[in-house]
């Protein structure tokens, strides 16, 4: 058992010095969600294959390691997604900062659902009760429904990943954690969004790579929104990417006359480089969407 706490909490200072790192070196959540989840990834699998070389000898491991140590790590990979997450779907509205509050604050009812949903394991969780620890942290328990006649969930992710290093239920625990810190996130938003002003950004220029997606789907997200002309709701990054794959198949088009102009405002002008940018992009993608050979 100590070897297994000295060598898994070794690892956890070092993810959480890289982390620390990234924090120091992105001051933006969309940059440092981005970079976090791909360091919290690799350590996932370095977990994974320390428990693989080395077998729980005993029960008490399995269950420490899947209650107390895998959650740690796995809290940090559902945080980041969840902040990237919003990040990408939070609205910059253009009229005001109304959209913005009320998209944190369903954020915050999402979660507040989820807890309750859960909240027998959740007071399970924050009471720091261990009665049915036998039963949620064992990859095989004897019986997955029921526990001395207590119904047990049966969690879907149980399912998702590689049986070996999950009960389902480390997964939902390493969500409790996430999102208590997710909460906290929202909060800090919420208040940081009670200081916008009301003041329309500029739309400024193209600075860097040309190729770069996440510089124009941002530049496009400081200009008023952007919002759909028609109905005036606020764009999603995912809308903007369809509207850039349906620019594709009309690369001809007059940029005033494509679907992309819908990505601007009526008050705003296209920038004498978004065609080039735009085609640079639509090229980039041509290597994720073509066919490849396997070698078998």
């Amino acid at each position: 058992m100590e070897a297994l706490k000295d060598h898994c909490n070794g690892m956890y200072k070092e993810m959480e010095s890289k982390l620390f790192s990234i924090r120091s070196e992105y001051p933006e959540a969309w940059d440092w969600s981005k970079a976090s989840i791909e360091v919290t990834s690799a350590y996932m699998v370095r977990l994974k294959d320390y428990i693989q070389q080395h077998p729980f000898k005993w029960r008490s491991e399995e269950v420490f390691f899947f209650r107390n140590i895998k959650p740690l790590f796995l809290k940090k990979a559902i945080f980041f997604s969840e902040v990237w997450n919003m990040e990408m779907d939070k609205p910059l509205p253009p009229n005001g900062k109304e959209d913005l509050l009320n998209f944190i604050c369903n954020q915050q009812n999402k979660l507040e659902e989820f807890f309750v949903s859960n909240s027998f394991l959740y007071d399970y969780y924050r009471d720091h009760q261990d009665y049915m620890d036998f039963k949620l942290f064992v990859r095989q328990p004897s019986n997955r429904f029921r526990f001395c006649n207590i119904p047990l969930k049966v969690l879907p992710m149980l399912y998702y990943g590689d049986a070996g290093f999950s009960t389902g239920y480390d997964y939902l625990f390493a969500q409790f954690k996430a999102f208590e810190k997710f909460k906290m996130h929202l909060q800090a938003e919420y208040d940081k969004a009670l200081l916008l002003t009301d003041k329309k950004p500029t739309l400024g220029s193209f600075s860097s790579n040309a190729s770069n997606f996440d510089e124009l789907t941002h530049l496009f997200k400081k200009v008023t929104g952007p919002h759909y002309l028609d109905t005036g709701q606020v764009m999603s990054l995912q809308d903007i990417s369809i509207i850039i794959h349906k620019f594709r198949s009309y690369p001809q088009q007059p940029a005033k006359e494509c679907a992309l102009h819908q990505l601007i405002s009526e008050t705003a002008h296209l920038p004498d480089r978004l065609k080039e940018v735009v085609l640079s992009i639509c090229k980039e993608w041509e290597n994720e969407t073509k066919d490849i050979p396997y070698q078998n």
